[in-house]
């Protein structure tokens, strides 16, 4: 099992604003945005399906850097609050 450091994803995304970031990046971004890391087994979770599926829904396959951003703000300002993520349209 690899285990990635807690800033690993978003080192990735800050490193690379020209970059656009699969689906399946996106949601382990956002998910270890949520829980401070994210394994490959989280990978197999619930909750990490619906977050691909939520981001999929918004974005489709391919996220902008912009958006990648965005949602790892709405996340962890969600977490800090102690609620869940909500949905939110595509240029809110």
């Amino acid at each position: 099992m690899k285990r990635h450091r807690p800033t690993q994803y978003r080192k990735m995304i800050e490193d690379n604003p020209q970059a656009t970031f699969g689906l399946s990046m996106a949601a382990s971004a956002v998910y270890e945005s949520r829980h401070g890391m994210c394994e490959d087994d989280h990978r197999c979770t619930e909750e990490w399906r619906e977050i691909a599926g939520e981001l999929r829904d918004r974005y489709g396959d391919v996220l902008t850097y912009r958006e990648v951003r965005q949602e790892l703000k709405h996340s962890i300002k969600s977490r800090s609050r102690g609620i869940g993520v909500d949905t939110h349209n595509r240029g809110s």
